[in-house]
């Protein structure tokens, strides 16, 4: 059960390439930013289901990481193609280091449950 998430954003990913496959407005950078936002975010959800953080933390972050995602996969749709002064981009790094950030400080947290 604990694989869902792999499992939830396979299928997502499958889903957001074969758009990006049939309309072709939607730009390839789009579509391949936002399968690896999807992608990285699963492995994120996945990890944290996974770690022995206290279930405080586990059901809280549950609901966080998915809403930044999402926030992080419109950003990917308002991509431009160029990196050059990219706001979006730049939007896109923040967010996916705040969910880092916090998954490490929380894993740093943690007490030894034996």
């Amino acid at each position: 059960m604990k694989n869902i998430y792999i499992i939830i954003g396979a299928v997502v990913v499958l889903i957001n390439s074969l758009i990006g496959l049939i309309f072709t407005s939607y730009q390839t950078f789009n579509w391949l930013t936002a399968d690896v936002l999807i992608i990285t975010n699963a492995f994120l959800l996945h990890f944290l289901s996974h770690s022995k953080i206290s279930d405080g933390f586990k059901v809280a972050l549950t609901f966080i990481f998915p809403v930044l995602g999402l926030i992080s996969f419109f950003f990917s749709l308002r991509l431009e193609a160029k990196l050059e002064n990219n706001i979006s981009l730049v939007g896109i790094l923040i967010l996916t280091s705040i969910q880092i950030i916090i998954l490490i400080i929380t894993n740093s947290l943690k007490t030894d449950k034996k």
